[in-house]
C-alpha cells in the first residue's frame, strides 16, 4: 500500500489471493449517507479463486474472507454500499 502523502510504500501484502485479482471495491461517498472517516479505511478485493476479501488499512492482514462465490462465465464483482452493510 502506498502513502500518497509521502510517496512511499507503507505495507506489502504477499499473495492475498491464490489467483490474480480482477476487482477492487472502495467505499464511495454519497450525498444521502454521510460516511465516517473510518469507512474510507475499508476496501474489498475479488479474484478468480472465488474469494472476496475485506481489508482494513489499519489491520496487518485481511479482516474477512467470503468464499465459494462460483461464477464460471463472468468475474464476480463487488461493491461497498454507502451504509457499509
Amino acid at each position: 500500500m502506498l502513502d500518497a502523502a509521502v510517496g512511499c510504500v507503507v505495507r506489502r501484502v504477499s499473495s492475498p489471493h491464490e489467483r490474480s485479482m480482477h476487482c477492487i471495491a472502495l467505499p464511495q461517498p454519497s450525498e444521502h449517507v454521510p460516511l465516517q472517516l473510518d469507512a474510507y479505511s475499508l476496501f474489498a478485493t475479488c479474484a478468480t479463486d472465488n474469494l472476496l476479501a475485506l481489508w482494513d488499512l489499519r489491520a496487518p492482514r485481511c479482516v474477512a474472507r467470503y468464499s465459494n462465490h462460483v461464477n464460471r462465465r463472468e468475474p464476480v464483482q463487488a461493491a461497498i454500499s454507502p451504509c457499509l452493510r
